[in-house]
């Protein structure tokens, strides 16, 4: 069964803090009711190659097996909630269709985070 945390970005300072310091700050319903002074993110289960916690909204480096014939193709891709499928996914940044990718298809080689929307890809971020 996997961990369920979570972090928060706190808009009017413009840091990311994690879970407990939240917490000495903040009541719990404050901050799951949808304050609008944060964005709560969840820990989608797994870590990077370096050890980090992937969180959603963060931006990843992916390896993924394509196939025998064709390799693996290095992606950048945003995580990001799937409703319909009501999992996780890795969504392409540069990819005209914007598919995503389950994060078991990607290869040995794994995951690395870059950043994130809101400190590292502001451009990426729909609530600017």
């Amino acid at each position: 069964m996997r961990e369920i945390k979570f972090r928060a970005w706190i808009k009017s300072i413009k840091k990311m803090a994690d879970w407990d310091s939240m917490l000495k700050d903040c009541d719990r319903l404050s901050l799951l009711g949808g304050n609008d002074n944060f964005i709560v993110q969840q820990f989608i289960g797994i870590k990077d190659k370096n050890g980090k916690e992937v969180y959603k909204d963060d931006v990843v480096r992916c390896h993924q097996f394509t196939g025998v014939y064709e390799g693996e193709k290095e992606t950048v891709c945003v995580v990001t909630y799937i409703e319909e499928n009501a999992c996780f996914g890795f969504v392409e940044i540069n990819s005209e269709d914007r598919g995503y990718i389950e994060p078991c298809l990607c290869s040995d080689e794994g995951i690395e985070i870059i950043g994130n929307i809101y400190e590292n890809f502001p451009e990426l971020n729909p609530t600017k």
